[in-house]
């Protein structure tokens, strides 16, 4: 009896007689915003005695353990001791036999910040259920609790590591979407915070990555938790952290991130890595998708995981399509075609076996395209197109995560009589990404003009009209000597 007493009392903290309120407030720290929570009052808090008395819809519960009076009972809950397995065990107990018997919970609310408060709580021993944002398959770590103050304060047990992920290239700084060449480097940062590992006795912790059309950069992958740097071995698998980069994935395994000094709460998780579009890129508006999750603990008492929702950039590549015609708009081979960008070569081509060819994987900017060579009997083409490639990604998300393509235009300028539009709508096309151009070749002897007839006929006109004139003057000359 006295030892019953005694825990009795372990569990009463304010003085009896005192004059108190009748509800109070409860404090949730490290909450997740738009997780449901759930409170439970499993005893009652009898303000004139200072002593507790199970509830009528939990005493089943302790029933069914072969407590059945009030001071059994009471004994039993002072004897489980705080941040044990039996007391996980325990919330998690009287957490399921409230879903399971449709217990009235005492406030039900949905969570809009890191820190959140609860008022208007009776004093009592309560068991707090929350739920998770999502389809999540986490288990629900419950936390039992006195309120018996005017205030209580909780930290919450259960938390889902959620990842970010940005690609920065020369153009553009952390984006969810770019415009890229094949061949460009990319850096991509996934970033993400420490979850709450203090019911863990290890915490495994991975960062899932795939991508799609492209290639891993070697030795590019830097991990930082917290701003400290923390090393990634490429060649041992049991290292503490574990990183490998194979086909069109990048992963970094963290068998226990308890262990990693900075890997304190809330503390950032960021890991770098480059990586390049390859020659199977999706041109235009499909965009070529670099996607991450994060697997982890999600269980203190197995060794199940959890996995994150997915976090997605899109990188998107454009192209050039020329079609080669004769001055009647036939196809024809026989060309060679350089393309540059400002000072750089891009490709060369050539076109002897070809009619239509294209450079594909393009960024945006402005290209020359200067024909090196013409097919036999005609004639090259003198100066240079100058194509100005715009477009611009859109800052509203689409239903994949990402951002689309949402503008995409083509200035086209080269010497004329040479250059037409594919389509009546412009060059550029946003599904495809190609900006498609016609240019002709004119046979010897037969230069264009803005008029489509050849300059030697223009010239032979006017040299006819020419002698004409002189032909006028030496008549009048002839006339006004006879008049003389």
């Amino acid at each position: 009896m006295t030892l019953a007493v005694l825990m009795l009392a372990a569990m009463t903290v304010v003085t009896c007689g005192a004059v108190s309120t009748a509800t109070g407030t409860v404090t949730v720290k490290q909450a997740v915003v738009d997780e449901n929570l759930k409170f439970y009052r499993v005893l009652d808090y009898v303000d004139s005695t200072c002593s507790y008395t199970v509830t009528s819809d939990f005493k089943p519960f302790f029933t069914a353990k072969s407590y059945k009076t009030n001071d059994e009972i009471i004994a039993y809950l002072a004897g489980v001791k705080s941040n044990t397995a039996a007391a996980r065990d325990l919330g998690r107990e009287l957490g399921e036999f409230a879903a399971t018997k449709n217990v009235a919970a005492a406030a039900d609310v949905t969570v809009n910040a890191a820190t959140y408060t609860v008022s208007g709580l009776p004093y009592g021993y309560y068991v707090m259920a929350p739920k998770l944002p999502g389809n999540t398959k986490d288990a629900v770590i419950y936390s039992l609790f006195k309120l018996d103050s005017a205030n209580a304060i909780i930290t919450n047990k259960l938390s889902v590591p959620t990842p970010e992920k940005t690609v920065s290239d020369s153009d553009e700084t952390d984006k969810k979407s770019n415009i890229a060449a094949i061949g460009e480097k990319m850096t991509f940062t996934v970033t993400g915070k420490v979850p709450n590992m203090s019911e863990y006795a290890t915490y495994y912790f991975e960062i899932a990555d795939k991508m799609t059309n492209m290639a891993y950069v070697a030795d590019s992958m830097t991990l930082t938790i917290g701003g400290t740097d923390v090393p990634i071995s490429t060649t041992d698998s049991t290292a503490n952290v574990y990183g490998k980069a194979s086909g069109n994935s990048v992963n970094v395994k963290i068998k226990d991130l308890k262990i990693i000094a900075a890997a304190t709460y809330d503390a950032e998780i960021k890991l770098t890595y480059k990586a390049k579009l390859t020659s199977s890129a999706e041109m235009g508006n499909t965009g070529n998708i670099n996607e991450v999750k994060f697997l982890y603990s999600n269980d203190p008492a197995t060794t199940e995981k959890g996995e994150s929702p997915t976090s997605k950039t899109k990188t998107f590549t454009l192209g050039i399509e020329v079609n080669k015609t004769d001055s009647k708009g036939d196809a024809l081979k026989g060309s060679k075609w350089l393309l540059e960008k400002g000072n750089d070569r891009v490709a060369e081509i050539d076109g002897t076996a070809l009619s239509k060819f294209d450079w594909k994987g393009l960024d945006v900017g402005t290209y020359t395209l200067t024909e090196t060579a013409a097919p036999d009997n005609y004639t090259k083409m003198e100066g240079a197109i100058t194509i100005e490639i715009v477009a611009s990604v859109s800052n509203q998300v689409d239903t994949d995560g990402t951002y689309p393509l949402t503008t995409y235009t083509a200035t086209v300028k080269g010497p004329q009589g040479y250059v037409t539009k594919t389509n009546a709508s412009g060059y550029a096309d946003i599904q495809t990404g190609i900006t498609s151009l016609n240019v002709k070749n004119f046979q010897k002897g037969a230069l264009p003009s803005t008029g489509g007839i050849g300059l030697y006929v223009i010239l032979g006109l006017a040299g006819a009209a020419f002698a004409g004139m002189i032909v006028v003057l030496i008549i009048k000359k002839r006339i006004s000597s006879k008049e003389k």
